[in-house]
């Protein structure tokens, strides 16, 4: 069976991170045939707006919130809810300027779809953060790891197909 991993988390043109640990767990399943990634940065829409906004000083987010279709973004992160199996989700907050609501909002959906897996990543102490250990996250989040790697090698252990060993 092939398992369909979104990967939630803050995206901002300020901070490269949010960018980079996607690419990061894309390269890690590359090679594993019945896991599919999810990567909501992977778009024309975001690779426009990296390449125009990226490095620009004093940047104002209504800006990019004023891009043409930007009502798009709310039901495409739905419906890559509703299509994946797993998520890793980013608790980490890159950037102090740009809200996470869109990450609160997939954590919601997932709350719908107890069946779904999901992994949060969060580089703290889960237990003290007000927004990890808030019940409404608590009530999204299957498990808590440190980092990206910890949550591909989860599911790496537990979907990844192998041969049978008997």
């Amino acid at each position: 069976m092939k398992e369909c991993v979104y990967l939630v988390g803050q995206i901002s043109v300020d901070q490269p991170e949010t960018y980079h640990w996607r690419k990061e767990v894309t390269t890690y399943f590359k090679d594993i045939p019945n896991i599919d990634i999810i990567d909501p940065c992977g778009n024309a829409f975001n690779t426009s707006v990296l390449k125009k906004w990226s490095g620009e000083k004093d940047i104002h987010r209504r800006k990019i919130y004023a891009s043409n279709g930007i009502e798009v973004l709310p039901k495409k992160d739905l419906s890559f809810v509703k299509r994946s199996t797993i998520a890793i989700a980013d608790m980490n907050i890159y950037d102090t300027n740009k809200a996470i609501i869109g990450s609160f909002f997939e954590l919601a959906w997932y709350a719908m779809y107890p069946e779904k897996i999901v992994i949060g990543v969060y580089s703290g102490d889960t237990d003290n953060s007000l927004h990890t250990k808030h019940p409404f996250v608590r009530n999204s989040v299957t498990l808590w790891v440190k980092t990206h790697k910890n949550a591909c090698d989860i599911i790496r252990q537990y979907f990844e197909e192998t041969e049978n060993a008997f």
